[in-house]
């Protein structure tokens, strides 16, 4: 596992009852700030990996719609406020990133983050995604008010599409409901 994460704190990812996806027994993540604004996520998969999409290696580059196939979202919030930011990473090494000021509105593209490492490693069982990016000093997090929502979409060889959370507050899928910002952040230490 990335030593950047130190020991990390996993927290189980949940299909939603109405998209299961049988080839994946398990997915779990972790999200941890480090000093600087810097953040690293990783996510593990167990199961039948040949059996899923996955994106074929890209430059690292903002893109949207990322989440309309197998990506990987960290969602943050606060305790204080409506606004919230949006982080989906793909395995194909593209990314991006959105602020929303309230509840599927006010959305904004934020480019200024530095993704120094978005890495995929497969195994015929198992994957791991680690990512780690800086974000703008204009955008300091509170680790004592954030509350993360750590998602995944996950698309099957056969097009089905699963949808993974912390929790599912809702009958259909959806990431952006703050009932399903169910973690803590946790800051790390200096690397």
């Amino acid at each position: 596992m990335d030593s950047t994460l130190g020991s990390p704190d996993w927290h189980a990812l949940k299909p939603h009852p109405a998209a299961p996806c049988p080839d994946i027994q398990l997915l779990r993540a972790s999200a941890v700030l480090h000093p600087q604004n810097r953040l690293h996520v990783a996510f593990e998969l167990g199961g039948n990996m040949p059996s899923l999409h996955w994106p074929h290696l890209r430059p690292q580059a903002f893109v949207d719609g990322l989440w309309q196939t197998t990506c990987f979202e960290l969602f943050i919030g606060s305790d204080n406020s409506p606004a919230y930011l949006e982080f989906n990473f793909s395995p194909s090494q593209e990314w991006c990133a959105y602020r929303f000021e309230d509840y599927r509105s006010g959305r904004t593209e934020i480019r200024d983050i530095d993704v120094s490492r978005c890495e995929l490693r497969r195994q015929s069982d198992a994957a791991f995604l680690t990512v780690a990016f800086t974000l703008p000093a204009s955008m300091s997090l509170d680790p004592e008010h954030a509350r993360l929502g750590l998602t995944a979409v996950i698309e099957s060889r056969s097009g089905q599409i699963s949808y993974w959370a912390l929790a599912h507050p809702s009958e259909r899928p959806d990431f952006h409901h703050k009932d399903g910002f169910q973690q803590r952040l946790r800051r790390g230490e200096d690397i």
